[in-house]
C-alpha cells in the first residue's frame, strides 16, 4: 500500500461503513480501529498473502502491508465491519460445530455463513465505497 495511507484515510472508510450499514445490534459501541503498517499473518490465512484485516472483541485491525490498493482497503474495512455487525457468539457456535464435524480451518472460512456474508458485502459495496471516497483517498 502506498506510504500516503494514514489512519485518517482508514477512518474515512470506517465512517462510510457506519453511515452505510449503521451500528451493530450486538455491540454497545462502534468498533475500535487499529491500523498496522506491517503484513498480518495468521494460521487461518496463507502466510505468503498475509492477513488484510481481522475483527474480534470490538476491535477492527487493518494490516496495510497486505493491502495493495484503496479499493482493496475499502473491501477489507467493509468485510471486517460486517463481522462487527454480526454476533460473535453465533460465529463461535458455527465455527466450533464445523470444527467438530472435521472441517479444516481453511474449509471453515470458505463455508462459514458469517464469512460468506462478509465476502458478499465486500464484493457488493467495495467498488461503491471506493468510487464515493476516491477523491478524498488520493488527496495528500
Amino acid at each position: 500500500m502506498k506510504a500516503s495511507v494514514d489512519r485518517q484515510k482508514v477512518l474515512l472508510i470506517l465512517n462510510w461503513c457506519v453511515k452505510k450499514f449503521g451500528k451493530s445490534r450486538y455491540q454497545k459501541k462502534l468498533p475500535r480501529l487499529f491500523v498496522y503498517k506491517t503484513r498480518g499473518t495468521s494460521r487461518y490465512e496463507d502466510r505468503i498473502a498475509g492477513l488484510r484485516g481481522s475483527y474480534s472483541n470490538g476491535r477492527i485491525k487493518i494490516y496495510l502491508g497486505s493491502i495493495y490498493s484503496y479499493k482493496e482497503l475499502c473491501e477489507t474495512l467493509i468485510h471486517e465491519y460486517c463481522h462487527y455487525m454480526q454476533s460473535e457468539f453465533e460465529f463461535s457456535v458455527f465455527y466450533n460445530r464445523l470444527k467438530r464435524d472435521g472441517h479444516s480451518v481453511d474449509t471453515i472460512y470458505d463455508i462459514h455463513p458469517h464469512e460468506k456474508k462478509a465476502n458478499r458485502l465486500e464484493n457488493r459495496y467495495g467498488k461503491q465505497c471506493f468510487e464515493e471516497l476516491k477523491s478524498k483517498l488520493y488527496k495528500k
